[in-house]
């Protein structure tokens, strides 16, 4: 789910020294309409405060080619991310 994903990386960034996160989650062979289903999540912390934006994306393939396309999604989207993030940031 989305609030694993953002979990994940809300604790992967307190417990590194980094200033930003990705994490996924998610079903890469199963049974039914969760096949293929990934949640991505990527934390940054701006200006003292955590920020952190997600979302989900339906993969189709074989488990590794599915592994394969969350993680280049992950990473291709990671500037998108910062992006939306330095916005919330903004806001906030």
């Amino acid at each position: 789910s989305e609030e694993v994903a953002r979990e994940m990386a809300v604790g992967a960034l307190r417990a590194s020294a980094a200033t930003i996160t990705l994490a996924n989650t998610g079903l890469a062979e199963a049974d039914g309409p969760m096949d293929g289903v990934v949640c991505f999540a990527c934390a940054m912390g701006i200006e003292g405060n955590i920020k952190v934006v997600s979302e989900t994306v339906k993969f189709e393939g074989e488990r590794n080619e599915v592994r394969k396309a969350a993680a280049r999604h992950g990473l291709l989207h990671l500037a998108d991310y910062c992006q939306r993030l330095r916005k919330a940031g903004v806001a906030s």
